[in-house]
């Protein structure tokens, strides 16, 4: 009799379809002629959006990327939303759209406010920005809008005009350049939001330069948000890709002594510039997406992670979609290594990510708190207080 085969291993989704339990207060019956039990104490105030905790959800949205920010204040940000026509079994342009809208309009993001404060768009690459049409809800509006690169070029499914009609004016949507690196290789560059240059402003304004050299698109007490790269068009290292990608968004959140980093598809060279500029701003980082859906030939270098000193580290990239052969093993081999090296992350027993070994997809057990969306699901991560 030929041995039986062993069921493929399944992660369990770290948070499935976004469901979170709600209580509910229930009244006592009033006994007849009085008296009766005490009514039951009320329920905890349900989790919502400015209530002091900075929430992140990075959306499985297939091979793409999506990400939802809620700031201990209340502002909502939004980074990117898009995904490519390769997708894993069970899932389809519709599916993923309807994820990420099930996020976006939960009380602990948007809520039924129809308000997203900032949007931040990596670069025109389609799967981070063609999602936006179908997931936003009519009547849903924009405080400012973040871009690298022409907004023109966002125009698969209409997605540049769909985003025009959502801010109060055009002038809300801009073009951001953080390049300026007079100290490295890469020579002047520019720090400019839609052309015109960002100069150092009060505490707590909008698109002005931090005291750290970064690009403020959000300031709270206890958050700011800062663009760190952007438009980065100098090859500084080989990385194998092209300026659309090279020049993508970086930004980094600081909120309540935590740092959360959005790479986009930022490829070695752009590294290169982070390291350039903003080395050790760029330590003791709790939270990283992985550059470009977790592509070894395009980014991640050593000496980038390294730098990190990283917590924990996620990758928007499916389980087995064999165009791009993404997320690639030697880069989650090379997060994990680097992590248990360092010691500062949590090991994570039971861990494992489908990834791609060149041409061979596996399952791959990870002990450290690196995941895929893919492999984990659309993942929530909360920091209180």
């Amino acid at each position: 009799m030929p041995p039986k085969r062993k069921k493929p291993y399944t992660v369990p989704p770290v948070m499935p379809d976004f469901k979170r339990i709600r209580l509910a207060a229930t009244a006592a019956a009033s006994l007849v002629g009085g008296g009766g039990p005490p009514p039951p104490p009320p329920p905890p105030p349900a989790a919502r959006r400015g209530d002091g905790v900075l929430r992140v959800a990075y959306v499985a949205i297939g091979q793409g990327d999506c990400a939802v920010l809620a700031t201990p204040g209340g502002r909502v940000v939004m980074i990117d939303c898009g995904t490519s026509p390769e997708f894993d079994a069970g899932d389809n342009y519709a599916t993923v759209a309807a994820r990420a809208q099930a996020v976006l309009y939960d009380d602990l993001f948007i809520g039924a406010t129809n308000h997203i404060d900032v949007v931040i768009i990596t670069h025109p690459d389609a799967d981070h920005y063609e999602r936006f049409p179908a997931v936003l809800r009519p009547g849903t509006t924009i405080g400012r809008i973040y871009h690298s690169r022409n907004f023109d070029d966002y125009s698969t499914n209409g997605a540049n005009d769909f985003l025009k009609g959502a801010v109060a004016a055009v002038t809300d949507i801009r073009e951001v350049v953080h390049n300026d690196d007079p100290a490295g290789t890469g020579g002047p560059g520019e720090t400019t939001l839609g052309g015109v240059p960002v100069v150092a402003g009060p505490p707590f304004a909008m698109d002005v330069l931090d005291p750290d050299g970064g690009i403020t698109v959000v300031a709270e007490p206890n958050c700011r948000i800062s663009i760190l790269a952007a438009g980065v068009d100098h090859v500084y290292v080989p990385d194998h890709s092209n300026p659309t990608n090279r020049g993508s968004v970086v930004t980094l959140v600081e909120a309540r002594g935590k740092k959360l980093l959005f790479c986009g598809d930022a490829t070695r060279a752009t590294e290169r510039f982070l390291l350039n500029r903003f080395r050790a701003r760029l330590q003791d980082v709790d939270l990283t997406t992985i550059g470009h859906h977790a592509s070894d030939r395009t980014s991640s270098a050593p000496d980038f992670v390294q730098n990190l000193r990283v917590r924990e580290a996620v990758g928007s990239a499916p389980q087995y979609v064999a165009k791009h052969h993404l997320p690639s093993w030697p880069v989650i081999a090379r997060y994990q290594g680097i992590m248990a090296a360092q010691g500062l992350a949590t090991a994570v027993p039971g861990n494992r990510i489908r990834s791609w070994h060149g041409k061979k997809n596996n399952w791959d057990t990870v002990t450290m708190p690196i995941y895929t969306t893919g492999s984990h699901g659309t993942i929530l991560r909360e920091f209180e207080p």
